[in-house]
C-alpha cells in the first residue's frame, strides 16, 4: 500500500496525526519512532518538491494510434533481467486543458512541447530517467517502465514507452497516458532544468476520451522483435514541422533576426533573411563580375602600353647612337681651343706643319668664334680625349714627305733677310688645293704682265 502524503493546504501538524495513525503505516512500522521518522520524510518530500514549482497532471485524450516508424536506433530486449516492451504513444497535443476536479488549466503550444523535448534530452543527457508510473505515485511499486525517446509530430508530442514486464504492459496498454509537468525542476546536480515533464502516468481517467491505441516496434522479417527506436514520419495533411531549439540557439537567433523573433516568425524571418543575403550575393556576383572584366580591360592596356614604351626605348636608343652631341661650351671651351692652338703652334714650330697646314687645321678642329667644331667634343671619339686633341697628337711626330718625281723640298734654310726663299714658299703652296689655287692665280697674273 502507498505511503500517506501531505493534501494540499494541510499543516504538518495535521498531516503528522494523520500519517501516524494511519493503518499502513501502524502494519508496517509498528514502532512510533519508526513511523515519526517516515512521516516526517514523507513531509519533508512533498515540501521539496513544492519549491521546485506547481506541478500540472495532464490527461491526454483523444490521442490518434501510434503510426509506423523508421528506425533510429537500438533498444535492449531486456531491463536488469526483466522482458522489455516498447511501444511509441502520443501522450499531449496542443490546446486548453482543465483539470476534472482542481480545475486548473494548462495550455500547450508548439514552443511548450518544443521546450519539453529539450528538458527532456537535457535530463537524458545528465543520467536522470523519465519514469512512467501509475496514477502518479511515485513509490517504487507503482512504477511501470520508462520514457527513453520523444519527438514531434503535427501538434502532438509523441514518447517512446518502455514497459517492463508482461503485467506492466499489459495495465499500460489498458489505460491511457497522463503528464506530470513541474514548472522549475531542480535536479540532483543543481541545475535549474526549467519546465519538464517530470513523469508519465498510466490512468483509467482521461480528460478528453477517444485516444487511440498504442503501437508497438515493428518485427524483423526472421520474427525477431527488432528493438530500434523507430519512427515513421507523419503522413498527415495537417501535420505542422518542428524543430527543437535551445534557449541559447533561439538567443543567437534573436541577434541575428531582431529581438521580437519567435518560434511563429522564425521560419518567415529565416527566409527574409536568406533572401537578402541571396540578392545581396548576386549584387556582388555582378561587382565582381564587372571588376573582372575591368581588370581584363586594364590588363589589355597595360600591354599595349609596355610594347609602345618598349619601341620608345629602342626609337631613343638609337637616335641617341646617331645624335650630334653639342660642342662644350664657356670656360671649359675656351680652355680647349688655347691647349689646341698652343699645339698647333708648337706643330709648326718643330716642322711637323707648316703654317698652312696649321691654319688649315685651326679651322677643321677648332673652328671660329662664332662657331667652334664638335671636334672639341669627347662625345664622338668614345673616350675620354677629344677630336683635336686625337689629331694634335697623331701630328706630333709628322715629318714632311716629298710628292711626285721632281718635287724634291728645296732647302728649308731661310735667305739672308731671314725671310723664306721663294722656292720653299712655292713648295709649301703647292702641298695644298687651296696653295695650289693660289700659284696658279699668280703664274696668271705674270702671264699677262
Amino acid at each position: 500500500m502507498p505511503l500517506p502524503k501531505p493534501k494540499s493546504g494541510e499543516t504538518r501538524e495535521a498531516f503528522m496525526e494523520r500519517c501516524m495513525s494511519d493503518d499502513t503505516m501502524v502494519e508496517e512500522y509498528p514502532t512510533s519512532e519508526q513511523r515519526a521518522a517516515v512521516c516526517m520524510r514523507q513531509w519533508k518530500s512533498s515540501q521539496k518538491a513544492a519549491r521546485r514549482g506547481k506541478t500540472w497532471r495532464l490527461f491526454a485524450d483523444d490521442q490518434p494510434a501510434a503510426t509506423h516508424a523508421l528506425v533510429l536506433g537500438t533498444y535492449p530486449p531486456t531491463r536488469n533481467g526483466v522482458q522489455a516492451f516498447y511501444y511509441w504513444r502520443p501522450v499531449v497535443c496542443d490546446g486548453e486543458f482543465q483539470h476534472p476536479t482542481e480545475k486548473w488549466s494548462l495550455v500547450v503550444t508548439p514552443e511548450r512541447r518544443i521546450k519539453w523535448e529539450q528538458a527532456f534530452r537535457r535530463l537524458l543527457a545528465a543520467g536522470v530517467e523519465h519514469p512512467i508510473v501509475l496514477d502518479h505515485r511515485t513509490d517504487a511499486e507503482s512504477l511501470v517502465g520508462y520514457v527513453l525517446n520523444v519527438r514531434q509530430e503535427g501538434d502532438w508530442y509523441w514518447e517512446l514507452h518502455q514497459y517492463l514486464g508482461e503485467e506492466s504492459r499489459d495495465v499500460a496498454l489498458k489505460n491511457y497516458c497522463s503528464i506530470a509537468v513541474n514548472e522549475h525542476y531542480i535536479g540532483s546536480d543543481g541545475v535549474d532544468y526549467g519546465e519538464v515533464i517530470e513523469h508519465t502516468a498510466i490512468t483509467p481517467v482521461p480528460v478528453i476520451p477517444g485516444q487511440g491505441e498504442a503501437v508497438p516496434l515493428q518485427f524483423s522479417e526472421g520474427g525477431q522483435r527488432n528493438h530500434g527506436d523507430i519512427l515513421r514520419l507523419a503522413t498527415r495533411v495537417e501535420a505542422k514541422m518542428m524543430i527543437a531549439i535551445t534557449d541559447e540557439q533561439m538567443a543567437e537567433l534573436k541577434k541575428l533576426l531582431g529581438d521580437d523573433t519567435t518560434t511563429e516568425n522564425l521560419l518567415e524571418r529565416t527566409l527574409k533573411v536568406l533572401a537578402g543575403a541571396r540578392a545581396q550575393a548576386d549584387e556582388y556576383t555582378k561587382q565582381l563580375s564587372a571588376a573582372q572584366q575591368q581588370t581584363e580591360r586594364l590588363t589589355e592596356e597595360l600591354a599595349l602600353a609596355k610594347g609602345k614604351l618598349a619601341e620608345s626605348e629602342s626609337t631613343i636608343k638609337q637616335l641617341s647612337l646617331h645624335a650630334t652631341p653639342a660642342p662644350p661650351e664657356g670656360e671649359a671651351l675656351e680652355a680647349f681651343v688655347e691647349a689646341d692652338e698652343a699645339a698647333l703652334d708648337a706643330l709648326v714650330t718643330s716642322g711637323a706643319i707648316n703654317k698652312v697646314t696649321r691654319d688649315a687645321l685651326a679651322r677643321v678642329l677648332l673652328g671660329t668664334p662664332e662657331k667652334r667644331s664638335l671636334c672639341l667634343s669627347k662625345a664622338h671619339t668614345g673616350t675620354e680625349h677629344r677630336i683635336s686633341k686625337l689629331v694634335l697628337a697623331a701630328l706630333k711626330d709628322n715629318r714632311p714627305v716629298p710628292i711626285g718625281p721632281g718635287r724634291e723640298e728645296p732647302d728649308a734654310k731661310k735667305g739672308e733677310d731671314g725671310e723664306m726663299t721663294p722656292e720653299r714658299r712655292r713648295f709649301l703652296l703647292s702641298q695644298t688645293a687651296a696653295g695650289r689655287e693660289i700659284l696658279a692665280r699668280e703664274d696668271r697674273e705674270k702671264a699677262r704682265a
